[in-house]
């Protein structure tokens, strides 16, 4: 009987180790590529690093609050537009999660794409009210 008992208890510790380990790693990500300290009204984070494009993308959903998200917009340097470029449909179009994307892109898009030397980078957030849907590469 004693025996169960710690084996019920490990297991109650590894998880109770494994939750907020595991809800570190995505807020470290979001905060390296989107803001640093995250706001409070951030929430529901969800994360996917995916490597089937060519630069490797990161695909970040979350909930925000207007004020913390117009934040998150002046920090990155982002701009209004309204038109998603071709090159990042492209990125859609190459991930398993660009079908889910497409269809959220509603009310606002934000963005900015950085043309370097050897090859680009872009930040978009595609808003539909307080859901933000993000993509980095």
């Amino acid at each position: 009987m004693q025996i169960i008992n710690k084996k019920k208890l490990i297991f109650i510790l590894l998880f109770l180790i494994c939750i907020p380990a595991c809800s570190r790693v995505n807020t470290r990500l979001f905060e390296v590529n989107i803001i640093n300290p995250i706001p409070e009204s951030v929430k529901n984070i969800h994360i996917v690093k995916d490597r089937s494009s060519m630069h490797g993308v990161l695909y970040i959903n979350f909930e925000v609050n207007r004020k913390d998200l117009n934040l998150i917009i002046t920090k990155n340097n982002l701009k209004k537009v309204n038109q998603i470029p071709t090159i990042i449909q492209q990125v859609f179009k190459n991930n398993p999660w660009g079908k889910t994307l497409g269809t959220a892109m509603k009310d606002e898009i934000f963005g900015k794409i950085i043309r370097g030397k050897y090859e680009w980078h872009a930040f978009y957030l595609f808003v539909d009210n307080n859901e933000v849907y993000c993509i980095k590469n």
